[in-house]
């Protein structure tokens, strides 16, 4: 018996439709964004604000998992 897996790759896909399009907070207030996604397989998560990419540090965290990423400081 041979027994064969099909794995179909896609490009990531966001979904807009739940995708908060404007945050507003303070300097130096802490915020959470979250966005959904579909993808296989899983990618890498990048950040950008205003076109500068943001470094993950001790403040700034990223989690990446299956159907959403999230990026909080």
């Amino acid at each position: 018996m041979v027994c064969l897996l099909l794995v179909i790759e896609t490009a990531p896909k966001i979904n807009v439709d739940v995708l908060q399009k404007e945050y507003k907070v303070k300097k130096g207030e802490d915020v959470t964004i979250e966005v959904q996604y579909t993808s296989v397989p899983k990618p890498n998560d990048e950040w950008f604000i205003n076109g500068k990419l943001v470094k993950k540090s001790k403040r700034v965290k990223t989690l990446l998992c299956s159907r959403f990423s999230k990026m909080g400081a």
